[in-house]
C-alpha cells in the first residue's frame, strides 16, 4: 500500500540511518502484504451497503459514496501493483506523507457512512452501518498498526464520525454505545502504538543480533589470522634451533675436511651424524605439527623423561660449547616414566636450555644445571638452573606471554609455546629467581602408574 526508504525516527527515539531504514522498511512491508486484502474488503463492504440501499431514496447517494470508496481503493491498489513491478526510490518524508494521505482518504470515505446515512436509515440498515463501521474501524487499525500515523489518520475520522452520529441521535442507548465506542477507540489507538513499538523492538533486536554475529565473525577471522601467524612464528622459532645446529655441524665438518686427518680434533663422520640428527629433529617438528593440526592432540606415548633430557642436552651441545657453558645433569628422580609427546617435551627442554645459554652470554660464571625430583611419587619436577642475568619481578609476570622477550633478536614465542605444551600434558611451568644469581625455570609432569602400561 505504501513504500519507504531512507532514515527517520520511530516514536521519540532517534536511530541511526541504517537502523531507521530497516525499521521503516519492515513497517511498510507489513502494510504492503495486507494491501490487496484490505482494498478488497473496502470494495465488498461498499457493495453490500449499496445492495442494502437498493430501491430506497438514498440509493443514488450510496452509489456516489461507493464510487468514492472504489476510486480511493482502486488508486491505492493499482499504485501498489505498479510499484511492485517497477520499484522506485522515495524519500522517507514523501512515503510517510503518502501513507497518511491514503489512509486519511479511506477514513473520510468511511466516516461519511454514519454521518450521511445513519439517521435516515431503517433499523436493519442502521445495524448494517454500525457493523460495517466497527469492522472497518478494527480492520483498518489492524492493517495499518505498523505505521501509527497512518493508522490514526484512518481510525480518527471513522471513530469521530461514529461518535458524533451516536451523540446526535439523543437516545440513551446511543449515548451508552458512544461511551463504549470511546473506550473501544482508546484501546485500538493504544494497541496501534504498542504494536508499532513491538515491531520496532523486534527489528532492533534483529539488527543487534546481526551486528553481534558480524562482530563475532570478524573476531573469528582475526583470531584465525592471529593463530596462523602465531603458528608460523612458532614453527620458525622451533625449526631455527635444529637447523642452526645442523648448519654449525656441517660448517665444522667442512673445516675438518680442510685439515689434515691426523690433526682433526673430531671425526668428520660423527660431526655429520650430529648434523643429520638435527635435521631429523627438524623433520620431526614438522611431522608433529602436521599431525597436531590434523588431530588437534599431541602424539603421546610412554617414555623415560631422563632419556628425553639427555637427548635435548645432546642436541644443544654445540650451542653450549660455543658459549663456553658448563652443563651438568642431576637426574635424582628414581622414577621418570611419563606419557608424553616426546618431540614436544624435547622442544620444551631445548627452549629452556637455549634461553639459559643466551642469558649467560654476559656472565663471568656460566653454569647450567638440569635436575629432576619427585613430588609425592605422583609427578616429576624438572629444574633448569642458570647463572645468567635473571629477571625482575615485573618481567616475571609476562615471561610466558606471547611475543614477550628481552632479547634483541628474540620473537618472544618460545616460552609461550613451552607453556602450551606443558599444560597440554596436564603439567605446570613457572619461573623463579636463582638465589645464587640467574633464573630457575621449572615444570612438572604427571608420572605414569606402572599398571597403566600393562
Amino acid at each position: 500500500m505504501f513504500r519507504s526508504s531512507g532514515d527517520s525516527k520511530v516514536g521519540n527515539e532517534p536511530l541511526d540511518s541504517i537502523s531507521a531504514a530497516r525499521v521503516r522498511a519492515e513497517q511498510f512491508s507489513v502494510v504492503l502484504r495486507q494491501t490487496p486484502g484490505m482494498m478488497l474488503a473496502n470494495v465488498c463492504n461498499a457493495l453490500v451497503l449499496v445492495a442494502d440501499f437498493w430501491g430506497t431514496r438514498q440509493f443514488v447517494s450510496a452509489i456516489y459514496w461507493a464510487a468514492a470508496v472504489f476510486s480511493v481503493s482502486g488508486y491505492i491498489y493499482f499504485r501498489h501493483r505498479r510499484r511492485r513491478r517497477a520499484p522506485r526510490s522515495a524519500s522517507q518524508s514523501h512515503a510517510a506523507r503518502r501513507a497518511t494521505l491514503n489512509a486519511l482518504a479511506l477514513g473520510i470515505c468511511w466516516a461519511a457512512l454514519p454521518l450521511f446515512f445513519f439517521q435516515e436509515a431503517g433499523p436493519g440498515t442502521r445495524l448494517l452501518i454500525a457493523c460495517l463501521s466497527a469492522g472497518m474501524l478494527y480492520g483498518g487499525a489492524l492493517a495499518l498498526a505498523s505505521i501509527p500515523l497512518a493508522a490514526v489518520a484512518f481510525v480518527g475520522p471513522v471513530a469521530f464520525a461514529s461518535f458524533v452520529t451516536l451523540i446526535r441521535g439523543h437516545d440513551s442507548h446511543y449515548l451508552l454505545i458512544a461511551a463504549v465506542l470511546g473506550v473501544y477507540t482508546w484501546v485500538l489507538l493504544r494497541g496501534i502504538f504498542v504494536s508499532a513499538e513491538q515491531l520496532r523492538a523486534r527489528v532492533m533486536a534483529q539488527i543487534a543480533t546481526e551486528q553481534t554475529a558480524s562482530i563475532r565473525m570478524q573476531k573469528l577471522q582475526a583470531s584465525g589470522l592471529n593463530a596462523m601467524g602465531g603458528m608460523v612464528t612458532g614453527l620458525a622459532h622451533e625449526l631455527n634451533q635444529p637447523l642452526t645446529a645442523s648448519a654449525c655441524y656441517l660448517l665444522t665438518a667442512q673445516r675438518l675436511l680442510e685439515m689434515p686427518e691426523e690433526l682433526r680434533p673430531a671425526s668428520v663422520e660423527s660431526t655429520l651424524d650430529s648434523a643429520a640428527q638435527q635435521i631429523m629433529r627438524a623433520a620431526g617438528i614438522v611431522r608433529q605439527l602436521r599431525e597436531f593440526i590434523m588431530r588437534g592432540e599431541p602424539e603421546k606415548a610412554f617414555a623415560n623423561l631422563h632419556d628425553l633430557i639427555r637427548e635435548a642436552s645432546q642436541a644443544t651441545t654445540a650451542n653450549m660449547s660455543e658459549a663456553n657453558v658448563k652443563a651438568s645433569l642431576q637426574l635424582g628422580a628414581n622414577v621418570d616414566r611419563v606419557f608424553v609427546d616426546s618431540v614436544q617435551i624435547k622442544q620444551v627442554l631445548v627452549n629452556l636450555i637455549s634461553n639459559a645459554v643466551d642469558a649467560m652470554n654476559a656472565s663471568a660464571e656460566r653454569e647450567l644445571t638440569i635436575s629432576t625430583s619427585l613430588i609425592h611419587d605422583l609427578a616429576i619436577r624438572i629444574d633448569v638452573v642458570d647463572t645468567g642475568v635473571g629477571f625482575s619481578e615485573m618481567v616475571k609476570e609476562t615471561l610466558f606471554e606471547p611475543f614477550a622477550t628481552s632479547k634483541a633478536n628474540g620473537m618472544g614465542i618460545g616460552l609461550s609455546i613451552s607453556r602450551s605444551i606443558v599444560e597440554a600434558h596436564y603439567g605446570k611451568i613457572w619461573a623463579e629467581s636463582n638465589p645464587g644469581g640467574g633464573a630457575v625455570f621449572s615444570f612438572v609432569l604427571p608420572l605414569v602408574n606402572a599398571e597403566l602400561e600393562v
